[in-house]
């Protein structure tokens, strides 16, 4: 029941039957048997050939093909928004905590469903603490954060830099009747949203990208001064950069060995500001 060694698991049947140099990287997520599947390649492939094998890859392992899709490189780069040709286009699915959560292979989430208790018992800890009642999500989470806890604030701004993730969450945001959880793409659309005030009373998750927060997102947290950061951390070493930027201290943390028979661990942090006391002469 472990989604990451199924998703493994699919991978190293599919290598073994594929030897193709044109395939750059197979990307895999496994929900409850559901399974979406994104070849990224670097030329023109047997295309027919790599279907044929994924279909009977996912007959022979008795699971269910929701999402599939052909994605090649452009100068290099695999952008989200150019040169995808979709097979089979729908959404990988499952209930929690009575919301319906929608993924995509290549869209944000925290890795193996079985870990989310752990997940969201800490990150309900450190709202209780922190008393705040409103969110701001920094990062490409698709949305799953702000759904999963929307009956904790009373509103949620999620910042999201994908276009992959940000249709995750319009789905989420409508097949769960949302109405306290809004999104936006650009960094200035979140400076100039005034239904979030109070720094306060504002509790921000950041999920940042491996190489951590962007210069822009640094200057809007040194000017808002938020009393209290969730950081999630996938990552040590962005982590330890950006923290050396923050004028903040480590109130707790969480660890989780998030990725089976691997040293991979994974990080949340409770940051809360520093006081600044001001001395008259």
């Amino acid at each position: 029941n472990i989604s990451s060694i199924q998703s493994l698991d699919f991978m190293d049947s599919l290598k073994s039957k594929l030897k193709l140099d044109d395939i750059k990287n197979v990307i895999v997520r496994n929900i409850n048997s559901q399974l979406g599947v994104v070849i990224q390649h670097i030329n023109d492939i047997d295309s027919e050939l790599v279907c044929f094998t994924v279909y009977e890859t996912v007959k022979e392992l008795n699971l269910e093909l929701k999402y599939f899709a052909f994605h090649q490189e452009c100068k290099g780069v695999y952008s989200k928004n150019s040169n995808y040709f979709k097979v089979k286009d729908q959404f990988l699915e499952f209930e929690y905590c009575d919301k319906k959560i929608l993924l995509l292979p290549d869209s944000f989430f925290q890795p193996n469903i079985n870990m989310l208790d752990l997940y969201y018992k800490f990150f309900r800890d450190c709202i209780n603490f922190t008393k705040c009642k409103n969110m701001i999500n920094i990062g490409d989470d698709g949305g799953n954060i702000g759904t999963i806890l929307s009956n904790d604030f009373n509103n949620i701004i999620c910042y999201l830099h994908c276009p992959i993730t940000v249709d995750c969450l319009k789905n989420m945001i409508i097949r769960n009747n949302l109405r306290n959880v809004s999104y936006c793409t650009q960094l200035d659309d979140l400076i100039d949203n005034t239904s979030i005030a109070s720094p306060t009373k504002t509790l921000i998750f950041i999920n940042p990208g491996r190489k951590g927060l962007k210069e822009k997102e640094h200057i809007y947290l040194g000017i808002k001064r938020f009393k209290f950061i969730i950081y999630m951390a996938c990552e040590k070493k962005a982590f330890k950069k950006d923290f050396e930027k923050m004028n903040y201290d480590i109130v707790n943390l969480q660890e989780l060995a998030t990725m089976p028979n691997t040293k991979k661990i994974h990080t949340n942090y409770l940051l809360k500001i520093k006081s600044q006391i001001r001395c008259s002469k």
